[in-house]
């Protein structure tokens, strides 16, 4: 288990738009209409032609607005500014650029940054004029070449540019179609008074039980020549009705060193942060200001939850606030386009995953908007982080030292969140995925290792306060019964102790699908109309093949079958492998929450956001306290004896005593056999009560059915199980 010391998070507060009225210096938004040319020869602004520009939104994927474009990208913004003084610090921040950007204000060159998923900012105050200002921005957002697509890609984008859920699949030639890059995410002049305080990192550490936390804080700050820090304050206030008392932390001379400015001191007692249903999300407003004497000189603020987590080296047990915890998860990609998403669609999707009954989300090998993360921390969401690492990527030192420069902005940019637990460097990475050898003939067995070494190595430094994995491993992605066997397979011990990814593709519902394809292609009945679909997404091998689904006489057909095998899979597999709770299996991710782009894949909701009967189906296996039915076929002979074991599960921490449980047992309706006791259930676990083996008297349609009550008379959970019966086997007639 990991020490107590370890860290509970780290926090980059940062600095948003703040107006200082009495100073004239005042923060405003650049987003808006904007001007682009393609003008790829340009390297420069002095080399920009004057024709040739169109308008275009800012933010916006660019595809949005032109969907044809790739690579080299010019923005222009024209601005005005009222009067400025020597006493404003002026910057340029971006909270989202897709991929390579350069910046110039006013025909001087203010930087780079690399990366799609990264807040950046450039110091601008030598620039700015007063009156008008013109702001050239170079966007790069490539295409792999030939020679690195699909095994040695040169860009850390994840699932944003090579996965089976993007525009034309993984291996599709045309799988890089739909370009992501442009300026995604808002545009911000910020302007304060003599000092800035830039991104800070603040990390808390507990004793034993949780009670007396080390508290630091560390940032860099930007201030005017002159102004000397003599006094700083740190206040941390309860928000979102948690409750509990405010701290408030003075000091004076506080540890300033060149630019880097460092605190510490002692926290009582804080309301704790846990995921929902286990305890509140208790969340504090922490506000740093720092003072010249009595002179306030600049402040920033931002949230922050107290947690620890830790993660059992020998079992691989994950626990949170020393206590441990059963993962029942799903992977999520919210959208190919990240400008699409906002808050309010973050908190919707958080709430359907709720109903669901899930409570860790992975986010699939790509990082969100900062949106979702603070959604996530409100509602008490676990989060399984992936850096966007996707299969295999160049080994060139350039792109190591790349990789490891996102790293760091992953774990600044995201280091605060308390719902945030795990870091995932690299998802089935060349040296894991040994498909690849029958893939690639130039497939080098070794590639990427020293990659996620270096990664490694920084991460250790970085962060210690979370649990956190080299890569998500092959052996973890079961994909029974659509890559490979069956079904029914689920049955089997678990190959890993945490599976994160199992499930399958069906359709969307057909007005759903009436939005994706023309009607002339709505039924896939020849090979050019199956490349369509197959472009969206649909794998037909594993469909038709592997999973065995009939195609049917129509498109509604099926709509309903593949539908229908999605929802069998789904309930099978997560209750089979719930049922190996911290007896081989310590947490799941199903596969895929929603769908991310207007495609037929993975998804239990579609991209519309319409729920699929596998939605229904996960959440109905997915329930926290559930009496459970271990059923393992859906038909059955006349001559066949059914035999069902009859589980309790409880992942909550609370036990329930003198519950009551009833089963029925049904055919065509009516009732023949009834029965109900009264059983304890501990707290945290996974006990088989009995066998139960109905007679089979007729041909016909079962039911069975559990319902599990408390002492006080409140449904705790429910299960069922449909299936039919027919006549007697080949095998009894036969003999």
């Amino acid at each position: 288990m990991a020490c107590w010391w370890r860290f509970v998070a780290l926090l980059p507060l940062l600095l948003w738009s703040q107006v200082w009225a009495d100073t004239g210096c005042i923060s405003r938004s650049l987003d808006g209409q904007w001007q682009m040319s393609v003008q790829p020869e340009a390297q420069t602004p002095k080399a920009l032609g004057k024709s040739g520009w169109q308008d275009i939104t800012v933010p916006a994927n660019w595809y949005l607005e032109q969907p044809w474009l790739a690579g080299k990208v010019w923005y222009r913004y024209l601005f005005d500014t009222s009067k400025t003084d020597d006493t404003c610090l002026s910057s340029l921040r971006f909270n989202g650029v897709d991929y390579d950007t350069t910046v110039w204000l006013n025909g001087q060159k203010l930087g780079s940054h690399q990366g799609y998923f990264a807040p950046f900012q450039f110091n601008a105050s030598d620039t700015l004029r007063d009156g008008a200002n013109e702001l050239l921005v170079l966007v790069d957002s490539p295409l792999e070449s030939s020679q690195s697509w699909s095994l040695r890609k040169t860009t850390i984008k994840g699932v944003l540019a090579h996965h089976d859920t993007r525009p034309g699949g993984a291996w599709s030639t045309r799988g890089q179609e739909r370009n992501t890059g442009g300026i995604w995410n808002s545009v911000w002049l910020d302007r304060a008074p003599l000092l800035r305080i830039e991104p800070m990192q603040l990390s808390a550490a507990a004793d034993e039980k949780l009670h007396r936390w080390s508290f630091s804080v560390e940032s860099k700050i930007a201030r005017i020549e002159g102004q000397n820090i003599t006094r700083a304050e740190l206040k941390l206030s309860p928000i979102n009705g948690a409750g509990g008392q405010t701290f408030t932390i003075q000091t004076d001379n506080p540890v300033v060193a060149g630019s880097r400015l460092k605190l510490q001191s002692t926290i009582e007692n804080p309301e704790l942060w846990y995921p929902r249903g286990y305890g509140t999300q208790a969340l504090y407003q922490v506000e740093l200001s720092l003072y010249d004497n009595q002179k306030l000189l600049g402040s920033a603020e931002s949230e922050f939850g107290f947690r620890k987590v830790d993660f059992q080296q020998e079992n691989e047990v994950f626990l949170i606030n020393n206590r441990a915890f059963f993962v029942r998860g799903t992977n999520y990609i919210s959208d190919q386009m990240l400008s699409t998403m906002d808050t309010a669609s973050y908190a919707r999707d958080l709430e359907l995953m709720q109903l669901a009954n899930i409570n860790a989300v992975r986010v699939h090998a790509h990082i969100e908007r900062r949106e979702f993360y603070t959604q996530a921390d409100r509602l008490g969401m676990l989060v399984w982080q992936d850096f966007p690492l996707q299969w295999g990527y160049s080994d060139s030192d350039e792109f190591r030292r790349q990789a490891v420069t996102q790293l760091g902005e992953m774990v600044e940019m995201l280091g605060r969140h308390p719902s945030v637990v795990n870091w995932t460097l690299q998802n089935e990475p060349p040296f894991d995925a040994f498909w690849m050898k029958w893939k690639y003939p130039d497939y080098n067995p070794d590639q990427n290792r020293l990659l996620v070494d270096e990664l490694r190595q920084s991460l250790d430094v970085l962060d210690q306060s979370r649990w956190s994995l080299n890569y998500s491993a092959t052996k973890t992605h079961p994909w029974l019964g659509w890559y490979s066997g069956s079904w029914r397979d689920y049955a089997r011990p678990a190959r890993s102790r945490w599976v994160t990814e199992f499930g399958a593709q069906a359709l969307p519902g057909l007005s759903s699908l009436k939005k994706i394809f023309f009607e002339q292609d709505l039924w896939p009945d020849n090979d050019h109309k199956m490349e369509i679909w197959k472009y969206r997404n649909f794998q037909p091998k594993e469909t038709f093949e592997i999973a065995g689904v009939s195609m049917g006489d129509n498109v509604e057909t099926l709509i309903y079958n593949t539908q229908s095998y999605q929802s069998k899979i789904t309930g099978f597999a997560a209750r089979s492998l719930r049922r190996q709770k911290y007896a081989g299996v310590n947490g799941i991710f199903q596969f895929m929450f929603v769908e991310n782009w207007p495609s037929v894949n993975w998804g239990v909701v579609d991209y519309w956001r319409e729920l699929k009967p596998g939605y229904h189906a996960l959440a109905q296996a997915y329930q926290p306290v559930m009496p459970m039915i271990d059923w393992r076929d859906v038909s059955y002979s006349l001559d066949a004896q059914p035999d069902f074991a009859i589980w309790l599960l409880n992942d909550y921490w609370s036990a329930y005593e003198g519950a009551t449980l009833t089963m029925e047992f049904s055919k065509n309706g009516i009732v023949s056999h009834r029965k109900s006791e009264t059983v304890d259930l501990a707290a945290d676990s996974a006990k088989m009560l009995f066998r139960y083996q109905p007679v089979l008297v007729a041909t016909g349609t079962y039911n069975l059915k559990l319902q599990l009550h408390s002492a006080n008379g409140l449904l705790l959970g429910t299960d069922e199980h449909d299936f039919t019966v027919t006549g007697v086997s080949q095998l009894a007639a036969n003999e």
